[in-house]
């Protein structure tokens, strides 16, 4: 096994992989932050390749199975208070998580934020959190909820799609690799790996906080996932108010935040561009600013091509709020 990948992974008692762990794992460290308290079972797999470590498939060996407890920083154990992630549905659109899209005006306002404590761009001041950018200043930004569009909601869950551009960012930010795959792209690590910046290089930090607890996985791409971007099935499908053609459709049309116009290196006007997957390749292509689709338009490290966000949350786990 000298040659094999190792990775340290979650799984139930029987030894079976658990898709939804509460929990990230750091396979360079073999470190487990959890998110919550309570038992966990873990077990190291050794892979003949990356590949099949990446997709958890043909395992060559595995290590016994250790239930282990967390422990948080009062030195408590046991089982958490299960907490339910707040969404709430109003005129057609839903609200969950949160990303910097309103913009400080304020010019005292800005100075005091980026006068105050921040982790990784993201600061905090009277109780409120900013993102601003101290190496590129464009002004700070408060955090508010995300609005979405709803593709599907039935009493299980609720399929949905942001209502804007949250950030401009490259498929694959390195020139060197620029891979139009989407299970080895930076856009997927930084959606779906925000706490492992390691493996993807990511020289960005992610801007959305959205509980992930509460994402149903999804296929995309070839890979599973549960941050993801439209795939062209998605956009195609009539029962989600879109045209089953490839063709310039106004439901297709996303209009950009005021975040990604501002930090955008592109003159964004009222509609832009952002990224799509096709779903038998899970290759990078392009919704133009009339709705119609691209293939191979865009090279995959263009940053000012827009990302919009798919999601799928599980409305049991949530704290579901009709208005």
């Amino acid at each position: 096994l000298k040659d094999a990948v190792i990775k340290l992974r979650l799984v139930d008692k029987d030894g079976n992989l658990v898709s939804e762990a509460p929990a990230n794992v750091d396979p360079n460290e073999c470190t487990l932050f959890v998110s919550r308290l309570g038992t966990f079972y873990i077990a190291l797999f050794a892979y003949k390749n990356e590949d099949d470590a990446e997709n958890h498939r043909n395992p060559i060996a595995m290590s016994e199975i250790l239930q282990i407890k967390s422990v948080n920083e009062k030195g408590e154990t046991g089982e958490e208070v299960v907490t339910y992630a707040d969404i709430t549905f109003k005129n057609g659109y839903a609200y969950f998580g949160e990303a910097p899209l309103e913009f400080v005006t304020d010019k005292a306002l800005t100075a005091k934020i980026a006068a105050s404590p921040h982790d990784h761009e993201v600061y905090e001041y009277n109780g409120e959190r900013y993102t601003y950018d101290s190496k590129d200043v464009k002004g700070a930004f408060k955090y508010v909820p995300i609005e979405w569009r709803v593709l599907k909601k039935t009493d299980k869950y609720a399929l949905l799609m942001t209502n804007s551009i949250i950030k401009g960012g490259g498929y694959d930010g390195f020139a060197e690799r620029n891979t139009t795959t989407w299970k080895n792209s930076c856009l997927y690590y930084m959606l779906n790996d925000r706490n492992n910046y390691k493996k993807s290089e990511i020289t960005y930090s992610p801007v959305t906080d959205i509980c992930d607890r509460v994402l149903i996985t999804m296929k995309l791409g070839g890979v599973e996932t549960k941050i993801g971007i439209p795939t062209v099935d998605l956009l195609t499908k009539a029962e989600y108010g879109f045209s089953t053609s490839k063709d310039a459709d106004k439901n297709r049309i996303v209009k950009p935040s005021v975040y990604y116009s501002k930090t955008t290196n592109n003159n964004v006007g009222s509609y832009a561009n952002y990224w799509v997957v096709n779903k038998t390749a899970g290759k990078a292509i392009t919704v133009d600013k009339n709705g119609k689709i691209n293939e191979g338009t865009y090279k995959c490290n263009v940053y000012e091509i827009g990302t919009v966000l798919v999601v799928k949350v599980n409305l049991e786990l949530c704290n579901v709020i009709e208005k």
